[in-house]
């Protein structure tokens, strides 16, 4: 999907994804990308579109299976699974808890990259009025 069709930003986050659909649970797989409207996770291409799966994403370095306060829960289904790359969730359903912190991260995440980006083309006009 293009960038400019979607309708909410994606963000790069150190999160880890856990998904149950049909009878299985794929243990923390690294997201690629993540936004209020979906999420990206590397793997789990044993799944299909239009799937319903659960999800649990936690910051990477939490511990494996214990849910802490930085843990994003919410309901899905599968749009797009594309293997070598990753499977496209998106959300349908997720508690205020979870949203916040959820919107949380994005925001945060937004404001550094687009601090990054400012950065690199101030460095580009110098260099290019040299």
């Amino acid at each position: 999907m293009a960038e400019s069709e979607r309708d909410f930003d994606r963000v790069h986050a150190p999160l880890r994804a856990r998904v149950r659909a049909a009878g299985r649970v794929v243990h923390f797989r690294p997201v690629r990308d993540i936004g209020l409207g979906g999420v990206c996770i590397q793997g789990a291409e044993w799944l299909r579109p239009g799937d319903a799966c659960d999800l649990e994403l936690d910051p990477e370095g939490e511990n494996e299976g214990a849910t802490t306060s930085g843990t994003i829960t919410a309901t899905g289904r599968v749009v797009r699974v594309q293997p070598g790359y990753g499977t496209a969730i998106e959300f349908t359903e997720m508690n205020l808890e979870s949203f916040d912190r959820l919107d949380q991260l994005v925001v945060s995440r937004s404001r550094r990259s687009r601090r990054q980006a400012r950065k690199r083309y101030a460095s580009a006009r110098k260099s290019s009025s040299s």
